[in-house]
């Protein structure tokens, strides 16, 4: 039971290789909104273009060239986040045999800037909107307007470098945690997870396995868990997947293949090929409602030339269907993955989030991948904001100052403990092994990040100073001998200390 909360706007920023969303929740409401306005577009979404533009003569930043508000006259950066992990980039350069990288104008550095500058600009525009927007919104609704704590998502495999430039580009921005600091950071599938176990419609239980897809404009992210209890963080990651070139522009590639070859490469423009445009515009929109029909075509797609627009036909299933395989491959890889390593199989669920689960194609066929097994296929109504609206509750969830716990924690000993609780040997029992210290009881009112400590002891050997030190859980009076060994589903960190032997 909740006690006190952090009164702060969660807001949640999934800034993604080709859109970023934004949502946000006031500690008054347990609504999840988001910014469905930008400026630059009459047309509501609840994503903006991951892109900035800089003058091309005097490479001075645009007040407000960002997103949607980028023409064909701007120079524009795109995809410069997946610059912050090198080996992403090196990668992506290296598939690139049919050069739409640089046709495009991905990755694109005006004036040499640095991939964390690039990024800074375009987070501070988006800030300063963003908190324009909720203040707003919170005086048409009178809600009180709050400080604002942040939280970004990243792919579920960056690393450590890569998050600490994610990190430092948003503060230099203005974003800030809850205490002030560093903005909260969160992975893209975890994200999506908790979206996932907010929805009451969906019967996870505990002991089940899930399965987050999470399928990006840029990037194929797979995040594999075991949950604890349906509630937000009582899970334990058992592996993560991440293509940096598996998400839906790798469509886009082959779409821009079959269009240069047919319409000549010379007469076409980087602004013919800009997200923004008309032509991947009405190229998008075929691609969500593609269903998979072998020899159906699109022929309704313009394709502007400095000769005028041309209409023509494309093979959408030869587009669609190498990403289509990669995704099934890599998901059942990554189930039998995650059976082999919890020695038997837990994966009862499947979520598929992301602006390519919008595919009618893509999530038929992962349905049909597990029609005849025991796992169930889920998608988010509006999967592109799956991530951001969980992204939020997550760090809504973080607020919360005291909580009342709901069972006991405990750590395993091989004798009497020092400073634990004496629950008079009634409740919980200990499992048929050593005793168990009880740190935390049932009905604790404890701050997030509080510490506590016990002395116990364990037996250690000359020939192996170490010892193997079990986690407990447990709801009042479990059943004699039941063994509830868990190993973080709850945010409490227990210090050990072995003394040395002499």
């Amino acid at each position: 039971m909740t006690m006190e909360r952090t009164r702060m706007i969660a807001v949640s920023v999934d800034c993604g290789t080709t859109h970023t969303s934004v949502a946000w929740i006031h500690p008054d409401s347990t609504n999840v909104r988001f910014i469905d306005t930008w400026p630059g577009t009459q047309t509501p979404s609840t994503r903006v273009p991951t892109r900035i533009a800089y003058s091309s003569k005097k490479r001075v930043l645009q007040n407000e060239a960002w997103g949607y508000m980028i023409t064909e006259d701007h120079v524009a950066s795109s995809w410069v986040k997946l610059l912050l992990e090198p080996e992403v980039t090196e990668k992506i350069i290296a598939d690139d045999n049919k050069q739409w990288k640089d046709f495009v104008g991905i990755f694109h550095r005006p004036g040499g800037r640095d991939p964390t500058s690039i990024i800074r600009d375009f987070l501070d525009r988006l800030r300063k909107y963003s908190e324009t927007h909720i203040k707003r919104k919170c005086n048409d609704d009178d809600l009180g307007i709050l400080p604002f704590a942040y939280i970004l998502t990243v792919p579920a495999t960056w690393s450590e470098v890569a998050i600490s430039s994610m990190k430092k580009a948003a503060r230099a921005a203005g974003f800030r945690g809850i205490a002030g600091d560093n903005p909260l950071v969160l992975s893209e599938p975890e994200a999506a997870l908790t979206t996932m176990l907010c929805d009451p419609l969906i019967p996870i239980q505990a002991g089940d396995g899930v399965v987050v897809c999470d399928c990006g404009g840029g990037t194929l992210d797979i995040g594999t868990y075991f949950i604890h209890q349906k509630e937000i963080g009582d899970y334990r990651t058992v592996s993560n997947y991440t293509d940096p070139s598996g998400g839906s522009t790798m469509i886009d590639r082959e779409f821009y293949a079959v269009a240069s070859e047919k319409l000549k490469l010379k007469k076409l423009r980087r602004s013919v090929f800009s997200p923004t445009g008309r032509l991947m515009s009405d190229f998008e929109s075929a691609k969500r409602d593609f269903e998979g029909t072998i020899g159906q075509e699109i022929g309704d797609i313009q394709y502007p030339t400095s000769t005028g627009s041309h209409n023509n036909s494309v093979d959408m299933l030869a587009l669609q269907y190498p990403l289509i395989v990669t995704i099934c491959d890599v998901l059942t890889a990554q189930i039998n993955r995650a059976h082999d390593l919890i020695g038997r199989p837990v994966i009862k669920h499947v979520y598929v989030s992301g602006a390519a689960a919008h595919s009618v194609y893509l999530y038929n066929a992962i349905q049909r991948l597990f029609a005849n097994s025991q796992i169930t296929v889920y998608r988010h109504q509006t999967p592109e904001i799956a991530v951001a609206e969980g992204a939020a509750r997550w760090a809504r969830r973080n607020l919360l100052s005291v909580e009342q716990l709901d069972r006991h924690y405990g750590v395993e000993s091989s004798g009497p403990p020092v400073g634990a609780m004496d629950l008079d040997n009634q409740e919980p029992r200990a499992p048929q092994r050593s005793p168990v210290s009880w740190v935390f009881k049932v009905g604790d009112q404890c701050s997030i990040g509080e510490l506590r400590t016990a002395t116990f002891t364990c037996r250690v050997f000359q020939d192996f100073p170490f010892a193997v030190i079990n986690i407990y859980d447990a709801v009042p009076r479990p059943m004699a001998g039941q063994n509830n060994a868990i190993y973080g589903s709850k945010d409490f960190h227990f210090l050990i200390f072995v003394p040395r032997m002499k």
